[in-house]
C-alpha cells in the first residue's frame, strides 16, 4: 500500500505574519520590539531563557522589504536622472544647430 509511509495526521502551520503587508509588519516589529522593552525592563537577566530567533527572523523580513523598497526607488530616481541628462544633451544639440544656422 503506497500509503503506508505516509503519515495520515495532517499538521497545520498558520504564521500571521506572512499575511501581513510590508507596512504592517514594520508596525508590528516596532510594537513587538516595545512592548518587550516593557516586559525585561524590570528583570534583564530573564532575556537569556527566551528565543529571540522569531523577532530576529521577523527584524531581517521588515529590513529586507524596505531595502528592496529604496533600492527601487533609487533606481527609478537614476534612471530619471539619466532621462534628464540625455533630454539636456538633445536640447544643447538642438540650440547648437540652430545658433550654427544663424
Amino acid at each position: 500500500n503506497p500509503c503506508n509511509d505516509i503519515a495520515l495526521d495532517v499538521e497545520w502551520f498558520y504564521e500571521p505574519t506572512k499575511t501581513l503587508g510590508d507596512d504592517e509588519r514594520k508596525f508590528l516589529l516596532q510594537a513587538t520590539q516595545e512592548k518587550m522593552k516593557m516586559i525585561f525592563e524590570t528583570n534583564p537577566t530573564v532575556t537569556q531563557t527566551f528565543d529571540f530567533g522569531q523577532v530576529e527572523r521577523l527584524v531581517q523580513e521588515v529590513e529586507t522589504s524596505e531595502s528592496a523598497k529604496l533600492r527601487q526607488a533609487l533606481q527609478k530616481r537614476i534612471d530619471e536622472v539619466a532621462e534628464l541628462k540625455q533630454e539636456l544633451v538633445e536640447q544643447a544639440r538642438e540650440m547648437q544647430r540652430k545658433s550654427n544656422h544663424q
